[in-house]
């Protein structure tokens, strides 16, 4: 929250349920309103039917995964500690936040011993006992808050602690599982470095010299919206341990409440506030990912949660849109071309809009934003990183103005918090060291100063100041040097995801 007072992209505040909200214009041009109720009504659906097609066999696949209730016996009270410490956040309904309950579990002696270990036998019956729902109903329900977008409305949920604790925890004895059952082609399952590893395996795959374009989809309302009876039928062929605590948690619609104002049923989809939605949202699209490739295998894709990725020759991408947009909605998967964007070689553009204007999708050379990073051209990477740089120097120059009163609490947001910002774009997008050096000005002539107390330092001096701690520097790292050496270590790390990707991507044909 301090970081987002140093920028100037905050949104608005929380609206009430009555709120009128800008929604575009009528034909006649004038301007169209309606509540925030609404919106979140659209938002949330009512529940669908799955269509027999989208529902795997399970008699179908001999190697269908198995799995034992034993693994359920390491959800120890020590388990449950380990979660609630690396559990952060606001309250759920209860009202009582993630800090409180790291309190509770870990300041009361044999009492916090005992509630730790009254969590892990809750959390051991709901993994391998169909415990009934409406009991089930309190431990469930969120927090809704609808955040103004400016325009629109962001809803944010918040699930009780108890239950993020609980989740987390599972997650930790079945994780390699999901990632196991997800695959390579879906990185936001567990993955190590998932997005990371994304980006640089649709890189690879763009820069090759058969590659004519990359299709960067974007799906719209994807986690509320994507069929939550296909996905808790398929996820328990899947992925087995892992189908009864979302049966237990998902089998009846979840309430939402606005506190003071109401609730909003969620019937479709994951709730967020939910530490198991990512995980659950990962397995619901494999089918579709699996389909999409038996029907376009010489066209390589890669996701990374709802954010597909397609890469090939145009009109086996175009095939590929078309089978999308045909299979998604059945799996809950509704592409927006609108949103949509091709890139192509340049020498292609002119053929690209001929074969996609039925689409509707923006096309273009240049490149575009993809997980945080850039696909595309060099200079269209560059200007991305740039207006990056600008941006972050920007908010350097106001940490600097707090620094002279604050120098402790600046220097917190600088290392905790603003570093971080940059480092992946440094691990994802190769040599652009010389490009940081607008906010290596501002670090050197304004922000140092600023917390020392003495005037601009010398290179000497600026070099061990970006030492570590333990080394005797501040850790206050100059990201003109360290922007290679993270792009390398990221590739490093990501090495066996990268591989997997590519070749899963592509048919046996044109692999390498």
């Amino acid at each position: 929250m301090a970081l987002r007072l140093l920028s100037e992209d905050s949104k608005g505040g929380v609206l009430s349920l009555d709120s009128m909200i800008p929604c575009g214009v009528d034909p006649s041009g004038n301007p169209v309103y309606r509540t925030a109720r609404d919106i979140l009504l659209e938002k949330h659906p009512s529940a669908k039917f799955a269509t027999p097609d989208v529902l795997l066999d399970p008699t179908g696949d001999p190697i269908t995964p198995q799995f034992d209730p034993i693994i359920f016996d390491s959800l120890t009270g020590d388990l449950i500690k380990r979660a609630t410490l690396n559990t952060h956040g606001a309250a759920g309904l209860s009202g009582v936040d993630a800090y409180g309950w790291k309190c509770l579990c870990t300041s009361f002696n044999e009492a916090s011993v005992e509630l730790c270990q009254a969590l892990a036998s809750v959390a051991r019956c709901l993994s391998i006992t169909t415990v009934e729902p409406a009991i089930l109903m309190p431990f469930v329900a969120c927090r809704l808050i609808p955040l103004d977008k400016r325009p629109g409305v962001r809803p944010i949920g918040i699930g009780d602690v108890p239950r993020r604790i609980v989740a987390k925890a599972i997650l930790y004895v079945i994780g390699d599982d999901i990632a196991l059952a997800a695959g390579p082609l879906q990185t936001c399952a567990g993955q190590s470095a998932g997005s990371e590893a994304a980006v640089h395996a649709m890189k690879n795959m763009f820069d090759d010299s058969d590659c004519e374009a990359a299709l960067l989809v974007d799906a719209t309302n994807a986690f509320n919206c994507v069929n939550r009876q296909a996905a808790l039928h398929n996820i328990s062929i899947l992925c087995p341990a892992f189908s009864t605590i979302l049966n237990n948690t998902y089998a009846q619609p979840v309430r939402l409440f606005v506190v003071g104002e109401g609730e909003i049923p969620s019937c479709e989809g994951t709730t967020q506030g939910d530490p198991l939605a990512m995980a659950m949202y990962a397995l619901a699209v494999v089918p579709l990912i699996k389909r999409l490739r038996v029907a376009v295998p010489s066209v390589g894709q890669v996701w990374f949660a709802d954010d597909a990725t397609a890469v090939g020759k145009l009109k086996l991408l175009h095939k590929w849109w078309q089978i999308l947009s045909s299979l998604g909605p059945n799996f809950g998967y509704f592409s927006n071309a609108s949103k949509t964007v091709l890139i192509v070689k340049p020498h292609l553009l002119t053929i690209a809009k001929s074969i996609f204007a039925d689409t509707g999708m923006q096309i273009t050379d240049q490149g575009q934003r993809h997980l945080g990073a850039a696909l595309g051209s060099r200079e269209f990477a560059e200007g991305f990183v740039a207006k990056k740089v600008c941006s972050w120097s920007s908010e350097v120059l106001a940490l600097a103005e707090i620094a002279t009163n604050r120098p402790h609490s600046a220097f917190c947001a600088f290392i905790h918090g603003m570093i971080g910002r940059w480092v992946y774009i440094m691990r994802t997008i190769p040599n652009v060291g010389p490009l940081f050096q607008p906010l290596e000005d501002a670090i050197r002539l304004k922000l140092i100063p600023a917390l020392t107390g003495h005037g601009a330092c010398s290179a000497l001096e600026r070099d061990v100041l970006s030492l570590p701690c333990r080394l005797g520097g501040l850790g206050i790292v100059n990201p003109v040097d360290i922007a290679d050496s993270q792009f390398t270590a990221s590739i490093k790390i990501t090495l066996s995801e990268i591989f997997d990707c590519c070749s899963e991507s592509t048919s046996p044909s044109t692999r390498r």
